[in-house]
């Protein structure tokens, strides 16, 4: 495992899904085995153990076959943030040994959004019509980007 970790500001988009994958991957391109860890990530508003959790993060982390994890935050979450700005980490566990390192820390901050999620009004597109109501939205995660550690 790699005992340095990485700073990595993030923008998470009120009322948008915040999407992140994380490539395990140290710069001699070995790919880090995550296959027995857990992760935790949380923000807060200062860098102190008994400070306010702004998020736990930890419900939207995801382990994936290629040894990536992505953080997915669906919109119906951010739209519900309050805070502006707050510091994160992200950690892993070894479950074998016992070991902790940190992969991730930065800011986190908001891009408060203007226009809501009211979707019951929303214009659409159904193959050579407009339409201006919507019987079902599916969404699209934001790709907010890839970070290699």
């Amino acid at each position: 495992m790699a005992e340095s970790f990485k700073t990595f500001d993030i923008t998470i988009e009120q009322g948008s899904t915040f999407f992140l994958s994380i490539s395990l991957e140290n710069e001699e391109g070995y790919v880090l085995n995550i296959k027995d860890c857990v992760a935790v990530m949380q923000i807060r508003d200062i860098k102190e153990d008994v400070s306010k959790i702004l998020m736990d993060v930890t419900p939207y982390l995801q382990f994936t076959y290629d040894n990536r994890i992505l953080i997915e935050i669906p919109s119906a979450v951010t739209s519900n943030i309050k805070w502006s700005k707050g510091l994160y980490d992200l950690k892993i566990r070894e479950n074998t040994t016992g070991r902790v390192y940190r992969l991730l820390q930065g800011t986190a901050e908001i891009d408060k959004q203007v226009t809501e999620s009211v979707w019951d009004n929303a214009a659409c597109y159904t193959g050579d019509e407009l339409c201006t109501q919507l019987d079902e939205v599916t969404e699209t995660p934001t790709d907010t980007g890839t970070v290699d550690i």
